[in-house]
């Protein structure tokens, strides 16, 4: 896995889509998802062969993925009375109940040869499993969502093409707006809280040395969850490093993005390559230093060239420090969680977010 400097750890998704990581990649050189499995569906074809997307399985099911693929099929299937207690399992405000315990057994059936454990390893191995399988199942919530709002698009599109070819008559009449169907960004069913404690466990599980210094996310409940845990954990608020305008990039496809974020990151490589210099002595020393000179007029005016609503994102993008604190100590914290086996990452945290417009 090649991590450049500028190479992120996507927070809390595991399933990489457009509105998620196009943002992300204007200042970013690659994102790399967490999988909830090593085998369990592929991400999305999102910028093939571009390399700006990896993934990988942080904790591997082995020998039982067979069953953790069956048991989200189960689930899927009954969705009315296993989700709730699910979901109630990683929330210990919520009270146990049928639906809870009825998962709890199946997930004990499936996790173990003889269809029991021990108390001494049931309960660490069946929060993994829980966490696992919520990842799980919003990834495929999340493409369900996806796939509905592309037959939307499509649903809209036909229309726009048959009002045009209406009006296409040669009467000079004055022309009407032609109505639109909105197009809301997919949202799945959980609640962000429960998907970022679910990746802080399984973040705690990593093991992998060459996981990515930085953490980004678009999800911008996600970004506040984690800045609100710092202030928590360190009894001080993260520091800005610099903030930075964003286009509006709804609507657009896939190849003009990839062709405007190149000849972008052409245009604007001197002030990137600072941008990467500031994160990175931040994140080793642990001390917000200068921010480039004049970084957001430099950004804006290179944006400006190649992305036609350079000025009219809803968000802005934010770097910001988080000293003294590592992603794990956070993922503890926010993760509600004792166990740590993740690999020692950097003394300091540096996160990449979105913000709304300022």
């Amino acid at each position: 896995m090649k991590i450049d400097q500028l190479t992120a750890l996507a927070f809390p998704e595991t399933l990489p889509t457009f509105a998620g990581s196009a943002p992300l990649l204007l200042l970013l050189d690659g994102l790399v998802h967490f999988r909830p499995t090593e085998g369990a569906g592929q991400p999305a074809a999102l910028f093939a062969e571009t390399g700006l997307l990896q993934s990988y399985a942080p904790s591997a099911v082995g020998a039982n993925l067979d069953l953790f693929l069956r048991m989200i099929k189960d689930l899927r299937g009954h969705a009315a009375e296993y989700s709730s207690g699910f979901l109630a399992s990683l929330s210990p405000a919520m009270a146990a109940n049928y639906h809870e315990e009825s998962v709890r057994q199946l997930i004990s059936a499936m996790t173990s040869k003889d269809g029991g454990q021990s108390e001494a390893t049931a309960p660490a191995g069946e929060g993994l499993w829980r966490t696992r399988l919520l990842l799980q199942l919003a990834e495929e919530m999340l493409r369900d969502e996806l796939e509905i709002a592309e037959h939307i698009a499509k649903v809209g599109a036909m229309k726009q093409r048959m009002l045009d070819s209406l009006r296409g008559d040669g009467d000079e009449e004055e022309e009407l707006p032609l109505p639109s169907l909105p197009s809301p960004p997919a949202r799945i069913p959980i609640r962000d809280d429960l998907l970022c404690r679910a990746w802080c466990r399984l973040f705690l599980t990593d093991r992998n040395e060459q996981r990515p210094t930085l953490a980004a996310t678009a999800n911008i409940e996600a970004a506040e969850l984690l800045l609100d845990t710092y202030a928590q954990l360190r009894g001080r608020a993260a520091v800005p490093l610099c903030g930075l305008a964003l286009p509006n990039l709804n609507g657009m496809t896939e190849a003009d993005y990839l062709a405007g974020r190149a000849a972008f990151r052409t245009a604007a490589a001197p002030l990137l390559a600072e941008i990467g210099r500031t994160i990175e002595t931040a994140r080793q020393c642990g001390q917000p230093p200068p921010p480039p000179e004049d970084a957001a007029a430099r950004w804006q005016a290179a944006l400006a060239q190649h992305f036609p609503k350079a000025a009219a994102g809803p968000c802005g993008l934010q770097v910001s420090l988080l000293a003294d604190a590592t992603l794990a100590d956070l993922c503890q914290r926010l993760g509600k969680s004792c166990e740590n086996t993740a690999m020692p990452g950097s003394p300091h945290t540096v996160l990449v977010h979105l913000v709304p417009r300022f």
